[in-house]
């Protein structure tokens, strides 16, 4: 689930700049209904650098500050790319000490796809960590999913939805992040699957 909420313009007096702002806060839950992810951040767009930002921040002590464009494709649909990467000064990540211990995160990808309607977003959050006690071997976990729009909970009906942009992952049913599956490469994808009891929503205000 995620709504967003659209914020005032964002008048930044140092740079002088005018930026555009939605915020959003995201939920996941597996088929019983036990959260699995909770993330905060904000949408921003800079039409002055023609510039789309994202940040997010997640409750296991992570901060990632994206950044890239956005484009229109011949099919009318909208297409948001951001990245960042751990040490960069524009576009970065942050970690917390233990996290650093652990398995930090050093990549950053999200790509969101919204259709010419309006109402079926799909996205791919792409996170790289490196496993420190591997020698910082990379550790890929992929969240993948397709939001249908809604301006109000619709509980655990199923709504039939097609997403042209995930169609390994988005078939006939709503979908949401269901299993985490490792390969032998050490790649952990969460698979979305046919879902039930809350469906992942959009709402925009």
């Amino acid at each position: 689930m995620i709504t967003f909420s659209r914020m005032f313009p964002v008048d930044n007096d140092i740079a002088g700049n005018t930026l555009y702002a939605l915020h959003y806060e995201q939920y996941a839950y597996d088929p019983t209904g036990n959260p699995l992810h909770h993330e905060v951040g904000e949408w921003l767009w800079d039409p002055a650098t023609k510039t789309v930002v994202r940040i997010a921040a997640v409750p296991r002590g992570q901060a990632v500050l994206a950044g890239g464009v956005a484009t229109l494709n011949g099919d009318g649909s909208t297409v948001l790319t951001v990245e960042a990467q751990r040490g960069n000064d524009s576009f970065g990540i942050l970690n917390t000490p233990a996290a650093l211990a652990a398995a930090p995160a050093v990549r950053y990808q999200s790509v969101f796809t919204l259709d010419k309607s309006g109402a079926l977003l799909t996205y791919v959050d792409t996170t790289t960590l490196a496993l420190v006690q591997q020698g910082n071997a990379p550790f890929t976990h992929v969240n993948a999913d397709c939001l249908h729009k809604q301006t109000q909970p619709t509980g655990g009906t199923l709504v039939p939805l097609k997403c042209p942009y995930l169609p390994t992952l988005c078939t006939t049913t709503a979908t949401r992040d269901d299993d985490d599956v490792d390969d032998a490469a050490g790649t952990q994808v969460r698979d979305a699957r046919a879902a039930r009891g809350l469906l992942a929503l959009m709402v925009l205000l």
